[in-house]
């Protein structure tokens, strides 16, 4: 038992890589179609193998981001698998290559996961195959048009012990922020509320639940700061 549990904690300290950054703005009203991001080895003394896959953001209304992984072919990663041995760093290209002109902004996440290597001893592979620490990152790409948001009211409803439920629509082009904004309510401001979580992409619609007495319609509500 003690020689597996030496063998597992030698598995997290050989595993691992750092990544930079952990967001990539791409500013495609300036014509910004490619980024670079650098990955790196982050110590000890084995290789490290990192695969690079991009797949669609979903959001659901709430604003958590959703478990579902879907592959996208809009970008082209150079390289799209690299090895790093001890101290050493890469860099790779990410390439916008998407059919549709972007003209309301978009976010994707490339995935970055660690590929197990073979090992020497069979002893060692087998415990590793089965309690092997990966490290994975999600890098968020953020293609930016710099054009406005504009959230409108979709629909609203009083639930149990004095919440409402209240819909928006992001029927803008760009993305709405929750930064030191607020939802007023006639001239009430709600500073505690559900659905803060992630930016309103256009076209998505966001579900907030706060306290209220009754439900609002769509001439009371507005956001601020």
């Amino acid at each position: 038992m003690h020689l597996f549990f030496i063998l597992f904690l030698s598995c997290i300290a050989h595993a691992g890589f750092n990544i930079n950054p952990f967001i990539l703005k791409l500013n495609v009203s300036r014509g910004e179609h490619i980024g670079w991001l650098e990955t790196s080895h982050s110590g000890g003394s084995d290789p490290v193998a990192v695969e690079l896959v991009m797949h669609e953001r979903i959001l659901d209304i709430d604003g958590n981001v959703k478990d579902t992984v879907i592959p996208t072919k809009d970008f082209v990663i150079l390289p799209a698998r690299i090895l790093l041995y001890p101290k050493e760093s890469a860099k790779t290209q990410i390439i916008y290559r998407g059919k549709q002109k972007v003209d309301a902004d978009k976010a994707y996440f490339l995935h970055a996961r660690e590929i197990p290597l073979p090992q020497r001893q069979e002893y060692e592979e087998a415990v590793r195959a089965n309690f092997s620490v990966l490290v994975n990152y999600n890098v968020l790409i953020a293609m930016e048009t710099n054009k406005p948001s504009s959230l409108s009211f979709v629909s609203s409803r009083n639930l149990s012990d004095g919440f409402v439920e209240l819909i928006m629509e992001n029927k803008g082009k760009g993305h709405f922020t929750f930064e030191d904004v607020y939802i007023y309510i006639g001239k009430e401001k709600i500073t505690d509320f559900t659905g803060r979580k992630n930016s309103v992409m256009p076209g998505q619609q966001r579900r907030f639940i706060f306290k209220h007495h009754k439900a609002p319609t769509s001439k009371e509500v507005r956001f601020g700061k």
